[in-house]
């Protein structure tokens, strides 16, 4: 196991990564899981949304109220 720096530079946190653990991509997306983060990289765009609206009980419907037409 490789150990790690976490900095804290005003409001923010950094992580300083061993070489061996660099990008070879712009991580664009930020998962939690308990106590592990991961930076995936984001081939799918849409399979993030589709990830979101499977967490939706079955069934689950959003409703909108009309407003009726608006004066201009």
């Amino acid at each position: 196991m490789k150990v790690t720096k976490i900095l804290k530079i005003g409001r923010r946190q950094t992580v300083r990564l061993p070489e061996s653990f660099r990008f070879n991509y712009h991580p664009d997306a930020i998962k939690q899981f308990g106590h592990d983060v991961q930076l995936p990289p984001i081939e799918n765009p849409w399979g993030i949304m589709q990830e979101a609206v499977n967490e939706f009980e079955a069934g689950f419907q959003m409703k909108r109220e009309e407003q009726g037409k608006q004066r201009r």
